[in-house]
């Protein structure tokens, strides 16, 4: 059974965010909530739950039940990675090492692609492709 509860509780102060309201969420901790009240505090204290190698970033997030089962129910993969590229087109996605940038860790700059810069590349990848690659049908 699917669990379409989208109640979480701030990491900050724990206060309940119930279903359609907004809240921040990180892209690299799992299951990191916090309320808009407390996002502004949430810079000063320490909220992150991993250690991944990649910066933390958040986005707003707003979740209505049925609305985002709606939105993102798909009988293909294709179909479902459209719709994540649809739903997450202006968040972070793959980031890479500014080529100008100094190999001190402290001054590394990371260049980001959103979801959406993303899809526009991989797009013209794959047009540039079938332009070049004979088609071959699978029987």
């Amino acid at each position: 059974m699917i669990n379409n509860n989208f109640d979480k509780n701030c990491k900050v102060c724990s206060n309940t965010i119930i279903s359609g309201q907004e809240r921040y969420v990180c892209s690299e901790c799992i299951d990191l909530t916090i309320c808009l009240e407390c996002y502004p505090k949430s810079h000063s204290i320490s909220v992150h739950t991993d250690t991944a190698p990649l910066p933390h970033y958040c986005t707003i997030e707003k979740y209505v039940n049925q609305e985002y089962f709606l939105r993102h129910r798909a009988d293909t993969l294709f179909q479902t990675s459209l719709n994540v590229f649809e739903t997450f087109k202006n968040r972070l996605c793959l980031g890479h090492l500014d080529a100008k940038s100094p190999m001190k860790s402290s001054e590394m700059k990371i260049k980001w692609l959103t979801y959406q810069d993303v899809y526009e590349s991989a797009t013209k990848f794959g047009t540039s492709l079938l332009k070049i690659v004979p088609q071959v049908i699978l029987i």
